[in-house]
């Protein structure tokens, strides 16, 4: 049946800005409870290392964690994957 109600679903997301100091007990505290979370990264896409293993714990417990950057280098985005910060980001599971 139809649905006339007009409201949208509630979803939780968790909006993380990540800094060179960003720890991983940092990052859960701050997305416990999220359905989804938004990690802004510096520069062109660059996180900590050490938050990898953290954003791959929530992407395999089904909550997807997006990938912005803070500078959008020539064009817009992230582009460039190839970097080594960046490229282990997208393989823990962050959609760049």
């Amino acid at each position: 049946m139809f649905n006339e109600s007009h409201e949208k679903p509630e979803v939780n997301i968790g909006l993380v800005s990540a800094t060179p100091l960003l720890t991983p007990e940092q990052f859960e505290a701050m997305t416990s409870g999220s359905e989804a979370i938004i990690l802004i990264a510096y520069a062109t896409g660059t996180t900590p290392e050490r938050l990898n293993s953290a954003i791959k714990t929530k992407v395999d417990s089904g909550i997807p964690v997006f990938l912005l950057s803070s500078n959008s280098a020539d064009d817009h985005g992230i582009l460039k994957t190839t970097y080594d910060v960046q490229a282990k980001s997208a393989q823990a599971g962050a959609i760049a």
